[in-house]
């Protein structure tokens, strides 16, 4: 997810409008929603003052609105979080294995294929279920 995309889903997740979040980090009234519009369509990319300025709006750290470096510790995590909230899933540590856990989403069906087509020898893919799983806001 680019980083307009990314603005845009925690903008809509905490019900903020264009125009109101280009007020709180500084732009005129006048031009807010359309500056704001331009940064979510990608036409125009934020600087790094200006995404900490967001983040600090939206109650994120700058890692959630930036595309992540997955090679990265931080980003990996970032990574999660990002196809946690899109597409429902979590990660569940049970007994001494790491357990990647779907919502029962068509999700499902896809993930399965594809770790079945990309085995490769030594690399194990475990503990692929099916439950519901919600939770509160109070990540973010």
């Amino acid at each position: 997810m680019a980083i307009g995309e990314r603005i845009r889903f925690i903008r809509n997740l905490r019900g903020m409008t264009q125009k109101w979040l280009g007020q709180a980090v500084g732009f005129p009234q006048k031009t807010a929603d359309i500056r704001m519009a331009q940064y979510e369509s990608g036409s125009r990319t934020p600087k790094d003052d200006l995404v900490k300025s967001l983040a600090d709006v939206l109650e994120v750290s700058p890692l959630a609105l930036k595309v992540p470096d997955i090679d990265s510790d931080l980003g990996f995590i970032h990574t999660l979080f990002a196809i946690e909230d899109i597409h429902g899933i979590r990660v569940e540590k049970q007994g001494e294995e790491i357990h990647i856990v779907f919502d029962g989403s068509i999700l499902l069906d896809r993930t399965a294929c594809c770790l079945e087509k990309a085995k490769v020898p030594g690399r194990y893919f475990y503990g692929i279920s099916q439950k519901k799983h919600t939770y509160g806001s109070d990540r973010m």
